[in-house]
């Protein structure tokens, strides 16, 4: 599984990657903060990172 980060809209979306395939299992918009979606996402102790602009957010993404 990768996460993708688009620069130019802020989505980010958890992928399914394959050498045959490309498959968005799940997606949503970075929608605080301001500015070009320029930082490269984090993961540590399973928590997400993504910062925008003076923004900071933190995603759960342990496995339940």
């Amino acid at each position: 599984m990768l996460y993708c980060y688009d620069e130019n809209t802020g989505d980010l979306a958890l992928v399914k990657g394959s050498p045959e395939s490309f498959e968005i299992v799940s997606s949503f918009g970075i929608t605080r903060g301001s500015g070009k979606h320029w930082a490269h996402p984090a993961i540590s102790d399973a928590r997400l990172y993504i910062r925008h602009g003076e923004a900071l957010m933190v995603y759960d993404i342990k496995q339940k």
